[in-house]
Formats: structure tokens, C-alpha cells, sequence
């Protein structure tokens, strides 16, 4: 068991460190200003599957915080995607 974490440990470093792909940097990403205590913010996004043109979408609610309170995923089987991207929406309210 333990060989086999190595392996993949080796396999994900070689892949996240790959030469040819550009650097990565971390970004902590929060709000200016926060909103206030009483709000909560809704981001949902919405996906395509072009071969089988299945579509989902999905979001997260979150406090003032940036904790998460609720997550949703849907899938819409085949549709607009404009139509998946107004369902996240609707979903998230």
C-alpha cells in the first residue's frame, strides 16, 4: 500500500512540476470590501460536455466570510448552456 502512494505521489509531482506547463501561484481570493453580516453570495457556472453535449451546472452559498453554508450540482442532461448557466442561477436563489 505504502509503494503504491509513492507511486502516485511521484506521478501527481511530475505532472504539477512538468517543464512545459507555465508556473502556478497562489492567489488568495476575497472580497472588497466583504459584504455585510446579514448577506450571503450565490456563484454558480455551468459546463458542457462537447462530444455528448451533456450539460451541469452547479454553485456554492457562502456568509460574509467566505464560509461555505450550502452546495448544489444539477445535471441538465442536453440543453443551451445559457439555459444551464440561468438554472445555476435559479438553483442558488
Amino acid at each position: 500500500m505504502l509503494a503504491w502512494i509513492t507511486v502516485v505521489r511521484t506521478v501527481m509531482d511530475m505532472i504539477v512540476h512538468h517543464p512545459s506547463l507555465p508556473a502556478r501561484t497562489e492567489e488568495l481570493i476575497s472580497w472588497k470590501p466583504p459584504p455585510p453580516p446579514e448577506w450571503v453570495t450565490v456563484n454558480s457556472d455551468s459546463s458542457v460536455h462537447h462530444e455528448s453535449g451533456s450539460v451541469a451546472t452547479g454553485g456554492l452559498i457562502r456568509d460574509h466570510l467566505g464560509h461555505c453554508i450550502a452546495a448544489f450540482t444539477l445535471n441538465l442532461r442536453i440543453c443551451l448552456i445559457t439555459r444551464a448557466e440561468l438554472r445555476g442561477i435559479v438553483e442558488g436563489l
